[in-house]
């Protein structure tokens, strides 16, 4: 296991500490609401760690809180980890203590993980991260819809904060006079094929 996924030093400076998977996750969660609205506070972030069947976020004990699980396959893989970390925070803006997510939703958090390569890493080639067919499309539409409107998120957070309960009327309600075939297709149930 890498060590730095956890292990902190202090900086030659002296005035702070390298990075970690907790502070990068912070800096990141400060990042997608600052872009995409506020998260749900009424969740309580209990930490990181790593299973097999991740990356994903769960939900220990039913009782409002939530802990991002990155797949073991990351565990010495640096890059690995920061991408999948960067897909589950936009999971952290909207929670709804149940599996599944909207196209819209996966979609952003695939778009922002391959934004969070280029910006921290200059990979332009997400081919090894980004696999699935269904991510690819999902990220494609979302990166429509922001070339449509760069603030489209946020303006539909702001009617209505949860993806999960987005709909045509939300689109309306935000301004967006977006195609109605296109809203159907991000409103829609993702399906990871």
């Amino acid at each position: 296991m890498l060590k730095k996924h956890f292990i902190t030093q202090e900086l030659p400076s002296k005035d702070g500490y390298t990075w970690t998977l907790a502070s990068r996750l912070g800096s990141m969660l400060t990042e997608v609401e600052a872009l995409y609205g506020e998260r749900d506070k009424s969740w309580t972030f209990v930490g990181l760690e790593f299973e097999e069947n991740g990356p994903q976020n769960w939900f220990p004990g039913n009782c409002g809180n939530i802990a991002i699980q990155l797949n073991t396959n990351a565990i010495n893989d640096e890059v690995l980890a920061h991408y999948q970390l960067a897909h589950e925070v936009v999971h952290l803006l909207a929670p709804s203590g149940a599996r599944g997510a909207p196209v819209i939703e996966e979609g952003l958090a695939t778009m922002y993980s391959e934004n969070y390569l280029s910006a921290n890493y200059g990979i332009t080639d997400y081919s090894k991260f980004t696999n699935l067919d269904s991510y690819i499309e999902a990220a494609r539409l979302v990166r429509e819809l922001l070339a449509f409107d760069p603030d489209a998120i946020r303006k539909l957070r702001d009617i209505e904060p949860s993806f999960k309960k987005m709909s045509l009327d939300t689109f309306a309600e935000a301004g967006l006079d977006y195609t109605k075939g296109k809203i159907t297709k991000l409103v829609a149930s993702f399906v990871r094929e």
